[in-house]
């Protein structure tokens, strides 16, 4: 995860890498103009590791929860390690 202000804008940048069998090596999702976000961390906390995600579109942009609510299909309170923005870039890396 890089958090970077760039002109007066928040830009979240993630980068996974994928499972063995996929066709990509990794991804980078570039979260622009970004509104809010929260991620949570502790020392023995398996962070990075990702087994569900939530990622729309709605009328005030993207959201993406790397750790949804799974009884909830929309936005929940429940969300966590969550980002809120306006665009999102995909750059991708093939094997």
């Amino acid at each position: 995860i890089t958090i970077r202000e760039l002109e007066g804008e928040t830009e979240i940048s993630l980068e996974i890498v994928m499972r063995e069998k996929s066709k990509y090596d990794n991804i980078a999702l570039i979260f622009q103009q970004v509104s809010e976000y929260g991620f949570y961390w502790k020392d023995s906390y398996i962070f990075g590791v990702i087994s569900n995600y939530k990622l729309f579109k709605n009328r005030n942009g993207y959201y993406l929860s790397l750790d949804p609510d799974e009884t909830s299909k929309i936005e929940s309170k429940q969300d966590q390690d969550f980002i809120r923005a306006q665009s999102i870039k995909l750059l991708t890396n093939k094997t």
